[in-house]
């Protein structure tokens, strides 16, 4: 079998990059081991309207749950703050619907999915070639997209470094009914010892529904989730239960090798601050199909394409990352007292309404910088041993 692209994976980065290289003209395979697209759905599903903007997708279809203005931040002692807008600045979806949207796109536009096909590896055979061996055939090809996700199997065979495991952590989420929450924002509880390492959500889908849950490194996150839905409800339904992995390592060192590129949540291309990829996987998965569409429509077979679509992605959000992994690895270290502190000072000094001013969901490098810098002198020297 062959194609001019082959993508391993047909989560939203993988689509989204197949679509844009099949727009041009050319043959792409997309491999999924699942049967379904978009099942399982892992995702909590908050998007920013400017992201989503960004990577090509409208936010009136029928995979769009609810719009959200802004987001409460809430201490372990109870201290809150409210970042708003004031228009909608972020939909909640239906992943499921999401990607299947993302892949009915990608079809329309040439993209042929093969479904209940698992990559078992990446073969070399020549510089202008490269085969992915899957369960059902040999697809050979001039470039590969892995696009598999945090458990990438290709990324571990090859010379690329992976993602850290201590950077993984384990995630649980409730949809919940009959909740009372505010339909227009969203909750943020800060908590070390119910969620180390990330924070419990609270996402309203819905009127009086939710999802609701959190991420923490070593933790039982059924027990602990269990714990904050009781203690934040006073009645509630479970109507859905599912886990997944969340990633806060921020860019693996390297995104490419020979003629294979690597996009999303494989590449770490994830937000530290808060786990959340579609956005600047999208991103970076935009630019790895047009660069790779460009380099076929020029017969630039080999690595130099993927050369440029490692400088191209690292131009544009790497001071992004590099902010937003300072301060995950902050607030990693920082006990609950100190966070309560932080709070206090974010309340007294009135920096809410500048967070609400600078704020960007998915560029958050102004408002997180603008945010450190404000901090009295002292801790801003307490403050930069850390980052």
């Amino acid at each position: 079998m062959r194609a001019d692209v082959t993508v391993i994976g047909a989560g939203p980065s993988g689509l989204i990059a197949a679509r844009e290289v099949a727009e041009k003209g050319f043959d792409v395979k997309v491999v999924e081991e699942d049967p379904e697209v978009g099942v399982p759905n892992h995702c909590a599903g908050l998007l920013s309207l400017r992201g989503m903007k960004e990577i090509g997708v409208p936010t009136d279809e029928a995979f769009v749950e609810n719009y959200v203005k802004g987001a409460v931040f809430y201490s372990p002692s109870g201290l809150s703050f409210t970042v708003e807008k004031s228009r909608y600045v972020a939909c909640v979806v239906d992943r499921e619907l999401f990607d299947k949207y993302l892949a009915q796109k990608a079809c329309e536009a040439g993209v042929d999915i093969l479904v209940k096909t698992k990559a078992k590896g990446v073969l070399f055979p020549s510089d202008r070639e490269v085969a992915v061996k899957t369960t059902a055939d040999t697809i050979n090809s001039a470039f590969v997209i892995d696009a598999e996700g945090v458990n990438s199997r290709i990324l571990k065979s090859l010379s690329l470094k992976p993602i850290e495991e201590k950077y993984v952590l384990k995630g649980l989420q409730f949809d919940l009914a009959g909740v009372e929450v505010d339909e227009e924002f969203v909750e943020v509880h800060l908590n070390r010892k119910l969620a180390p390492g990330l924070f419990c959500w609270v996402i309203p889908t819905g009127e009086d529904r939710a999802r609701v849950g959190l991420a923490g490194r070593n933790i039982d996150a059924h027990r602990n989730l269990e714990f904050f839905v009781k203690r934040r409800f006073k009645a509630y339904t479970i109507e859905r239960v599912r886990g997944g992995l969340v990633v806060t390592s921020g860019p693996i060192p390297v995104t490419h090798t020979r003629n294979l590129a690597v996009i999303g949540d494989a590449a770490g291309q994830v937000k530290p601050t808060t786990g959340g990829g579609v956005i600047l996987g999208g991103i970076c998965a935009l630019i790895c199909g047009r660069v790779l569409a460009e380099a076929l429509e020029r017969e630039e077979l080999g690595s130099k394409p993927l050369l440029r679509y490692e400088r191209l992605w690292r131009e544009k959000l790497t001071s992004e990352f590099r902010v937003m992994k300072a301060v995950r690895r902050l607030a990693n270290r920082l006990p609950d007292k100190l966070i309560d502190y932080f709070f206090k000072l974010i309340i007294d000094q009135g920096l809410d309404r500048t967070l609400s001013e600078k704020g960007d969901m998915d560029f958050q490098r102004e408002a997180l910088s603008t945010l450190l810098k404000a901090m009295p002198k002292p801790l801003n020297m307490f403050i930069k041993r850390y980052l």
